[in-house]
């Protein structure tokens, strides 16, 4: 929940209905997407979660593997193409939860690369191994929740380098 879809005349974020946020945040990413493809504005940051199922890394490394986004249709219809240009998040491979960078991350990715035939659709998809802070509970609480099917997606945040808008 962002300060972007809710101005002081409205109401407050959390006492909107999901599909009405969603839908504003949809509208400023294709305002966002628009100003970017005219020039007029740097890329904007956009959010995608993707549904999968969180599997343990072999052995006892600590490491979750995860599906992190492919080339499959999202909610709202979108396709990234599996492109990613990834040398500045390896400069500092954190985990954040929820995009929330007013807080500590709650683990690392040591591990990040695209591959192939992952997605439903047979393509590409970006791929990670997270390793969760085992000195913070609230880490440890959601990397629990991962393992237990409770939390079953993620999502990742990315400022695109071209877009095309059907």
């Amino acid at each position: 929940v962002g300060h972007f879809f809710c101005s002081k005349n409205e109401r407050k974020a959390s006492q909107m209905e999901w599909s009405e946020v969603e839908a504003r945040v949809r509208e400023d990413e294709q305002r966002g997407l628009e100003a970017f493809m005219e020039g007029k504005e740097a890329a904007p940051t956009m959010y995608r979660p993707i549904t999968f199922k969180a599997e343990k890394e072999g052995g006892d490394s600590g490491l979750m593997r995860f599906i992190a986004s492919t080339e499959d249709k999202d909610r709202a219809g979108d396709v990234i193409r599996q492109n990613w240009e990834l040398r500045n998040f390896k400069e500092n491979p954190v985990y954040m939860w929820g995009h929330d960078y007013s807080r500590a991350p709650i683990g690392t990715v040591p591990r990040i690369w695209v591959e192939n035939q992952k997605a439903s659709t047979g393509g590409p998809a970006l791929m990670n191994l997270v390793r969760f802070d085992e000195s913070d509970s609230f880490a440890m609480d959601i990397k629990g929740k991962f393992e237990r099917g409770v939390l079953k997606a993620q999502s990742v945040g990315f400022r695109p380098l071209e877009a095309n808008i059907m």
